[in-house]
């Protein structure tokens, strides 16, 4: 009977006694089939069960066999549509959904509206397919309250799907908060749990995000991935602890039995030698090093072991050492010279010029100066070779280069060709959010009115009005505006006021949707800055610097507003936090031995 067998699989998946509840309800639903074949009830059962456990090439097969049973079923064929649109089949689909809704398939009329919100959904699927981002996700925001009223098993896809719309579009807190929603209706849903993990990682929470994974380990469904990103979460989460109190063992663990889920992995070995060095320097440090020579033996065609031993070699801002290990690497394996990973840590060693030296000579500081002038000259001329020898690449790497080309400009002070390749990545991926927003930086820095506006435009046509980036970019339109008119009035009048009232505005929408976004206290300190609030505005750069904000225009203000604070050392634990990033300090303007030498006077 197969309303016992429907019956039987239900209370399968509560039942605390059963261990591996998807082979129960599997195996509950197949006897069903077999005593009753024509009822579509048990295939749809099953269907949603493989699609949930990650099989859709099984779910496929239950799809087919039911049409074998009831051609006729509207339902199996929705189905049918779903998977599909799955293989990325989507004229087929198109032309079920189109002979569904010639059927009034799922039709309620409402009004003198047709509304068929399962069709509807399917084709939000396509769009998302084709990475059409934000039309998908509005359009399955839109659907979601009617097309769970009527199919409630699609909410929590639903709230999936929304969250990949949200991480594509560069949106991980309200990625999140989706994944988080999905839990909220299937706590034990391995996909909602596993992103919302992925999304923690992402967002700088990797004790959250360890949690999360917590949860899915012993899973027979786990995803085979989960014991590598648990290692990732617990070298993040002891590199945040003081030396005394790290704990590598329970990574070490992890990474053992990411070894059996995926021998040979590369990444094992990667993490090993992160691992390792969280015990500290010296001999852990040759110890690291070791473990990624011996796995070069092995594997001497693996371009993130020959990356990951010129970064053990490069420590110290010793970046010609670094390059000889990538010379020697496209020596030894000629294929490696197309591959991006090399090209993009060639990139990072040759824009590393060694920062001129803090003197008051002023005969040593011209000398410093030229010194550091044929550095850059050399380096850029290395980084146009690069652009010019391009190979040819998927269009994914070709992506990942030109923007590695792009930050190589702009540390070297090419302008011009930094925007011309942001350009060129924003017509390639005309859903891009984050380069829009760095071309639209450039634009408001610049004061292209003509520019902001076009650029706003397509920020708020890709992620719909009253996005997060959309209510960002209208904030710094207002705020930039009022900095241009104190150039000549330097007091801040009552008009300007107002608007910096409504920026602020502007960034608390912003924040509802992206609560961890470091660019919105970076510019509600801007904002207390223009009204004269530097102890709020230092607080500001600070809670943006905790969020991740590395922009060395914040580092520089803040480090200049605590010395005008005569907040030294506080001043001094900015600058401490990165000198081991000698790049970003000499783009703030505090090459590494300047800020050596500033703390020393400062102590």
């Amino acid at each position: 009977n197969a309303d016992v067998a429907l019956l039987a699989a239900a209370f399968a998946r509560v039942d605390s006694s059963v261990k591996d509840k998807p082979a129960k309800v599997r195996e509950i639903l197949q006897k069903g089939i077999r005593n009753q074949p024509s009822d579509v009830r048990l295939y749809l059962e099953l269907i949603t069960l493989e699609v949930a456990e990650g099989k859709p090439e099984k779910a496929r097969e239950y799809v087919e066999k039911g049409l074998k049973e009831r051609p006729e079923s509207q339902d199996l064929r929705f189905s049918l549509a779903e998977m599909q649109v799955f293989a990325g089949e989507y004229e087929q689909a198109r032309e079920n959904i189109k002979r569904l809704r010639e059927e009034n398939f799922d039709v309620e009329m409402g009004g003198r509206r047709k509304n068929a919100p399962r069709l509807d959904y399917l084709e939000a699927r396509i769009r998302m397919r084709k990475g059409e981002w934000s039309e998908a996700s509005q359009m399955f925001q839109a659907l979601c309250p009617e097309l769970t009223r009527r199919v409630p098993r699609l909410e929590l896809q639903t709230w999936l799907l929304v969250g990949q719309c949200q991480e594509n579009l560069g949106n991980p807190e309200q990625a999140l908060s989706f994944y988080q929603r999905a839990q909220k209706l299937d706590p034990l849903n391995v996909e909602a749990r596993y992103r919302a993990g992925l999304m923690l990682l992402r967002l700088g929470s990797p004790d959250e995000a360890a949690a999360e994974f917590q949860r899915l380990l012993g899973l027979t469904n786990a995803p085979r991935d989960l014991h590598l990103q648990m290692a990732q979460a617990l070298i993040l989460l002891n590199m945040q602890l003081p030396l005394e109190k790290r704990d590598v063992r329970s990574i070490f663990d992890e990474l053992a039995l990411a070894e059996k889920e995926k021998p040979g992995a590369p990444e094992v070995p990667l993490l090993k030698a992160q691992a390792m060095l969280l015990r500290g320097t010296g001999n852990r440090t040759d110890g690291a090093q070791q473990v990624i020579e011996e796995q070069l033996k092995v594997h001497p065609d693996r371009a993130q072991l020959w990356v990951a031993l010129a970064q053990f070699k490069g420590q110290g801002g010793k970046a010609p050492d670094a390059l000889a290990v990538l010379d020697r690497a496209v020596k030894e394996q000629p294929k490696l010279r197309e591959n991006v990973d090399m090209l993009l840590a060639r990139l990072n060693y040759t824009i590393m010029i060694p920062p001129m030296e803090a003197t008051e000579d002023p005969a040593k500081r011209e000398t410093e100066k030229a010194k550091y002038e044929k550095g850059r000259t050399e380096a850029l001329r290395k980084v146009e070779e690069i652009e010019k020898t391009m190979p040819k690449l998927a269009e994914a790497d070709h992506l990942r280069l030109l923007s590695g080309l792009a930050e190589a400009y702009g540390r070297l002070g090419q302008e011009k060709d930094t925007e011309r390749i942001w350009n060129d990545i924003a017509s390639r991926e005309p859903n891009n959010l984050n380069i829009r927003l760095l071309l639209f930086d450039r634009a408001l820095l610049n004061g292209q009115e003509a520019e902001i506006t076009r650029l706003l435009g397509e920020i708020k046509h890709i992620e719909g009005p009253q996005g997060p980036f959309g209510n960002y970019g209208e904030a710094g339109r207002l705020v930039e505006g009022v900095l241009g008119e104190m150039k000549d009035k330097p007091e801040l009048s009552e008009a300007n006021r107002a608007k910096l009232d409504s920026a602020r505005k502007y960034l608390h929408d912003a924040a509802q949707q992206r609560t961890r976004w470091a660019r919105i206290p970076a510019l509600e300190a801007e904002i207390h800055q223009l009204e004269g609030d530097k102890f709020k505005a230092i607080e500001k750069y600070q809670q943006a610097l905790d969020l991740g904000e590395r922009r060395p225009t914040i580092i520089r203000q803040l480090v200049r507003l605590l010395f005008e604070e005569r907040r030294p050392s506080e001043a001094k634990q900015v600058v401490q936090k990165f000198l081991n990033q000698e790049s970003t300090l000499v783009l703030a303007g505090l090459g590494k031995l300047a800020a050596e030498a500033l703390l020393e006077r400062q102590t």
